[in-house]
């Protein structure tokens, strides 16, 4: 979870804020907990979590390195408690009991990511060859989840490029990661095929693209120096800003890199589609990020049309390639040369290359035309949008302790509704949709409860038969399931461990790395109608939640 691209231009609040609320703002009752369940979803919609390789797994030692190892080792301060993913929470090591914990909870599916540098291992020369290790390990933990009737959800590239990769050609500032990306994913088919059904190429390239090449906030940290100095969180960690970003274009790279995400997405769907998808009979996505927008006066053209343009830097930058084989002609128009045009034969192999689509949802915000930046150029300035988290002094919805992330549960309906009638209705599963919170050891997380029972109320609304043929414009029956971040507290990116977004607490004091049940991951259990195995009896006392444990987690 990362939600730092959200600010196009930076925006400070330097005065309190007054929380305005509203029906969305108010917790639900008891009741209202306890009576709704997966039954009011379709028998097939899919309810799990996420995971991913760099924040989970640790066992740095048994892989390669990847740009994450380098980019903690060369940017400790650009991490808010100076730590890193090498340990994590060992699911490498603890996998087997995660696994039986996820099957306990009662969840469908679960969504992992393999990492590339654990299961190849390049020579001086970037000559690839299979790690032993690495497919064992993943073979035994896809085994694992299949046997214990857990569907795989399976990400091949969420953020961490292999450092040989990076080294060799600087990974995807260079179109040679198409070859190399697509061998890869050739062998996880190959390898993992007869038993994943639903892979994804890439997770939130949007993000890996911004944060890692236009700000330099996360892996591999690249910007144009001096210029996103300000949007360093550890602000008087740095002497000077060349120390910041020591090298980079935010003008540029952010296009290239995408440009290059999208050619090897679309290469290797057309493998899986021409290689493996008939006998295997699996299907093939990619997941994008999605803050929904709202205009900030509603009632002005140019903030109408800023909101539409923010969509198109925020969403269409990637979906619309792999719709229709085309950037959005606005992007064209406002970044120019700097955005390269695809050749007839990549515009054909992007057209549809998606059997799902996977939509991360967090929050929201309000978007506003501003005057375009006449300094040098930089992908958060290039859409000449300021997106802020406030209007009239007002919020958008409860602040959580993550400064870019406030409450709106009515967004994630909306953007099911915005993809199904821009997009031609694709099928879609929500793959993260997550609360952080900063309270460690607390394991009354009741605004976390909160929080995933009012977006799954939206969704509810989308998919289920309630309403009328009246209602039909504000149905989404192809919105086919929801994976909640996260299983497990992990390493946040350039969080560290100070958040954590899991509903199963990880104690990283001491490295004991034990597991707990919070409140949200009982309540999770009894709305998938799963006998508590894991968690004991949620009771109420005094409209308070008590969790009484029948046990520790090893």
């Amino acid at each position: 979870a990362f939600g730092g691209l959200l600010f196009l231009v930076l925006i400070v609040f330097t005065h309190p804020i007054d929380i305005a609320r509203s029906e969305e703002d108010t917790p639900p009752s008891d009741a209202d907990l306890a009576s709704f369940n997966r039954t009011s979803f379709p028998p097939d919609f899919i309810f799990g979590a996420s995971s991913s390789a760099y924040q989970y797994e640790g066992a740095a030692n048994k892989r390669q390195p990847n740009i994450w190892d380098t980019f903690v080792k060369d940017f400790p301060d650009k991490i808010a408690d100076r730590s890193n993913g090498s340990i994590a929470d060992e699911f490498y090591f603890r996998h087997q009991n995660d696994v039986t914990k996820i099957q306990n909870l009662g969840l469908d599916a679960f969504r992992i990511s393999i990492s590339w540098s654990r299961l190849i291992t390049y020579d001086g020369d970037g000559r690839a060859a299979p790690n032993c290790s690495g497919i064992k390990y993943y073979n035994n933990l896809i085994d694992e989840l299949v046997n214990k009737s857990v569907v795989p959800f399976v990400t091949l590239f969420h953020w961490d490029t292999p450092q040989a990769l990076e080294d060799k050609y600087e990974g995807f500032l260079n179109e040679s990661i198409v070859n190399d990306f697509v061998e890869y994913a050739n062998i996880c088919f190959c390898l993992f095929g007869d038993r994943v059904k639903h892979w994804v190429t890439f997770n939130e390239p949007h993000n890996f693209a911004g944060t890692g090449y236009a700000t330099g906030q996360l892996a591999p940290g690249r910007c144009t120096t001096g210029l996103q100095y300000e949007y360093a969180f550890a602000v008087g960690r740095f002497s000077n800003s060349s120390q910041f970003c020591p090298k980079g274009n935010s003008g540029t790279e952010p296009y290239i890199v995408s440009h290059n995400i999208l050619v090897a997405h679309a290469a290797a769907v057309k493998l899986y589609r021409d290689k493996y998808k008939e006998s295997q009979k699996g299907k093939i996505g990619i997941v994008l990020n999605v803050d929904w927008l709202i205009p900030y006066n509603d009632k002005s053209s140019s903030d109408v049309m800023a909101t539409e343009r923010g969509f198109a830097f925020l969403f269409g930058w990637f979906m619309q390639p792999i719709y229709n084989g085309t950037y959005p002609s606005v992007m064209h128009k406002y970044v120019g040369k700097r955005l390269k045009e695809f050749n007839r034969t990549e515009s054909m192999m992007l057209r549809g290359s998606y059997d799902f689509l996977g939509l991360n949802y967090y929050t929201a915000g309000y978007a506003m035309d501003v005057n375009c930046s006449t300094g040098p150029k930089n992908y958060y300035t290039d859409a000449c949008v300021n997106i802020t988290k406030e209007k009239d002094g007002k919020p958008i919805g409860p602040k959580t302790c993550s400064d870019w992330l406030y409450v709106y549960p009515q967004g994630i309906g909306e953007l099911m509704l915005y993809t199904k009638n821009k997009y031609s209705d694709p099928v879609i599963y929500v793959t993260e949709n997550g609360f952080p919170t900063c309270n460690h050891g607390d394991l009354n997380d009741k605004r976390r409860i909160h929080y995933h029972f009012q977006h799954l109320k939206h969704l509810q609304r989308l998919v289920s038969d309630e309403g009328g043929v009246e209602d039909a414009t504000k149905k989404n029956k192809n919105v086919k399931g929801y994976l909640l971040w996260s299983l497990l507290d992990d390493f946040e990116w350039n969080s560290g461990y100070t958040v954590e977004f899991g509903i199963i607490q990880v104690n990283y004091t001491g490295g004991s790395l034990t597991r707990r049940c919070k409140h949200s991951a009982k309540w999770y259990s009894q709305f998938l109608l799963k006998p508590a195995t894991e968690c004991n009896l949620l009771s109420k006392k005094k409209n308070r939640y008590v969790v009484y444990f029948q046990f520790l987690f090893s």
